[in-house]
């Protein structure tokens, strides 16, 4: 079934089942491998009517299995030069030497790594018809900015979902006392960046938090925001966990912050309320 818009069950002879002509069929009929070769052949057949199955198969020879399906999708959504496109991802390989000392070529990995690419790069809407995007001169650097480019957008676009929350969060949890600071995370990157400073498995609470199922905050330095000292969780003003870098516990200092902020919340979390200006004469 997942074949049949390659194969006429319907036809006469064998080539017309596979759509072939005498030549093409003795060749397909001597080099067939197996299934996934045939797939990459009638995509790319899309893009070169006359490519033969043995030019085929010593395209693909070092592309394990799906990556070489991967490739040929999107050969045929672009476009491209067959040819060039299998050049330019065994250019893009690097080798490393097996404990055999005999060099290797992870083929397969580079194969991901530019469809990969190419999904971000249309979602991103970066300029798919020029040729140095659709092949950068240094993929693992593109591959690495499409991907931190695409994860920028994304929690943009789930910020404005989280948006009432996020306010929400602010005027219930948001404290300092000059010292130390309470910090609300704005969304999904900020979690997992947090858990890979520090150490610890917060990052996978982010989606929990998004939707609303825990609370994660996070404890700053004044003066120095940027530096993460601890991570906090919270249920119905309640504490549920507190950590710093590898799961440390927090040092008295912070504690008594913890325990100063905790029971302001508990308290209603109320703020002094702003003196209204003298309106003019």
């Amino acid at each position: 079934r997942p074949m049949k818009r390659f194969i006429d069950w319907s036809a006469a002879t064998p080539k017309e089942m596979f759509h072939m002509n005498n030549a093409e069929f003795t060749d397909f009929r001597e080099n067939y491998y197996g299934a996934i070769d045939f797939k990459v052949y009638q995509l790319l057949r899309t893009v070169k009517k006359d490519i033969l199955y043995s030019e085929v198969t010593d395209l693909i020879k070092d592309f394990a299995g799906d990556s070489a399906v991967r490739v040929a999708q999107k050969i045929k959504k672009y476009k491209l030069n067959i040819t060039h496109t299998f050049n330019y991802l065994r250019k893009h390989t690097p080798k490393s030497k097996n404990r055999y000392g005999i060099n290797d070529f992870d083929y397969e990995n580079t194969a991901v790594m530019w469809t990969d690419y190419l999904t971000f790069a249309k979602e991103l809407k970066y300029d798919l018809k020029r040729d140095d995007v659709i092949f950068p001169k240094d993929l693992h650097k593109a591959h690495t900015q499409a991907t931190e480019n695409l994860d920028v957008v994304r929690d943009e676009k789930a910020f404005v979902k989280y948006k009432g929350r996020y306010e929400k969060l602010q005027k219930q949890y948001e404290y300092s006392n000059g010292m130390y600071q309470i910090i609300i995370p704005k969304g999904v990157n900020d979690i997992v960046a947090e858990g890979s400073a520090l150490c610890h498995c917060v990052k996978g609470y982010a989606t929990r938090h998004m939707n609303g199922a825990t609370t994660i905050l996070f404890m700053r330095n004044c003066k120095k925001p940027n530096t993460r000292l601890i991570t906090i969780e919270i249920n119905n003003k309640t504490i549920i966990q507190n950590r710093g870098k590898s799961n440390r516990a927090p040092t008295k200092q912070e504690k008594a912050f913890i325990d100063e902020w905790i029971a302001w919340v508990q308290a209603g979390s109320k703020r002094p309320k702003k003196k209204k200006t003298a309106s003019a004469a």
